[in-house]
Formats: structure tokens, C-alpha cells, sequence
């Protein structure tokens, strides 16, 4: 008797316990579930953000490359602007100077001419005289800023070896004042 009353009571305790074991089993599958659940939403959530955060790089980098290429756009130009201007100044200075020796040339004529007279002038070959003066020390100050005006285009040259240049087409030499003493241009 007392075994079967030992085997009632343990097939109830197992019952029960089975029943608690089973709810405990079935709140732990639950509490699983709502933390995969929980999971995959956060990485799904990082995920997300990650894509966001990939696409503004990506803008930001495009943004970033565009207003580089202008900026190097506008640079050129500013520097192409620059050197014309300058070859400009020496074209323009070179016919100044052309001007300059045949107003040279011209009052010296005239100072010859003063001169084959039986009676020169002598006043009037001074004037002249101080008109060849000034027109020489006009045309030697022209020389001089020529020539600084194309050192300054042949050191930009070669400080910047035409790198920004490659593929725009052929660049103009210019030579500086040693090129032009030395008789090469």
C-alpha cells in the first residue's frame, strides 16, 4: 500500500512538475523568440543606418569631387587668364618698345639733319637731345619689366613643370632674361 501510495504521489508530482516544466520550457522558447526577434531588428535597424550612412558618402564624396573638379576648373582658367594677360603685357610692351626706338630713331634723324645745316640750332638739338634721353630710359624701363614679366612666366613654368596643363593641348615656351641675353629667342 504504502508503494502505491508512493507511486500515486510521484505520478502527481511528476504531473505537476511536468506542467511547470513544460510552462518554464514554453516561457523560455518565448523569451527566446522575443530576443531573436529583438536581434534582428537592432542589426536590421544597423543595417539600415549602415546603407544610409553609405549613400551620404557616397553623395558627399560625389559633392566633394564635383566642386574639387570645378575648383581645379576655375583654377586653370584663372591661370590661363593670368599667362595670357602676361603674354599680353609683352606683346603689347614689344610694339611700346618698337614705337619707342623709331621715336629714337627719329629725333635722331632730326638731330642729323639739325646738324648738316651751316648754322645747327643748338637749342633745338638739345630738346631733341633730352627727347632721345627720356625715350631711352623709357624704353630701357620697358625692357626691363619685359623681361621680368617672362622670368615670371618661365619660373611658373617650371615651378609647376606643367603638370595641371598634361592633355590641354600644346603650351607656348616662354623664356626669361638669361634665354634672351644668351641670344637663344
Amino acid at each position: 500500500m504504502k508503494k502505491l501510495e508512493y507511486d500515486r504521489v510521484a505520478e502527481d508530482k511528476r504531473v505537476r512538475n511536468e506542467d511547470k516544466w513544460s510552462k518554464a520550457y514554453y516561457v523560455l522558447l518565448d523569451a527566446k523568440a522575443k530576443w531573436n526577434e529583438e536581434i534582428n531588428k537592432q542589426i536590421e535597424e544597423g543595417l539600415k543606418k549602415w546603407d544610409e550612412s553609405e549613400v551620404r558618402l557616397k553623395e558627399n564624396k560625389q559633392k566633394a569631387l564635383q566642386e574639387l573638379n570645378q575648383y581645379l576648373s576655375i583654377s586653370q582658367e584663372q591661370y590661363v587668364s593670368h599667362l595670357n594677360g602676361l603674354q599680353g603685357t609683352i606683346l603689347s610692351s614689344a610694339d611700346t618698345i618698337g614705337s619707342i626706338v623709331s621715336n629714337i630713331a627719329w629725333y635722331q634723324d632730326q638731330i642729323d639733319k639739325e646738324n648738316r645745316k651751316s648754322s645747327p640750332n643748338t637749342g633745338l638739338i638739345g630738346t631733341y637731345q633730352q627727347e632721345i634721353n627720356k625715350w631711352t630710359t623709357l624704353r630701357n624701363q620697358f625692357r626691363q619689366y619685359v623681361a621680368a614679366v617672362q622670368n615670371k612666366i618661365h619660373d611658373e613654368d617650371i615651378t609647376r613643370k606643367q603638370r595641371r596643363f598634361r592633355g590641354f593641348g600644346r603650351q607656348r615656351k616662354f623664356f626669361g632674361s638669361v634665354s634672351l641675353q644668351l641670344g637663344r629667342i
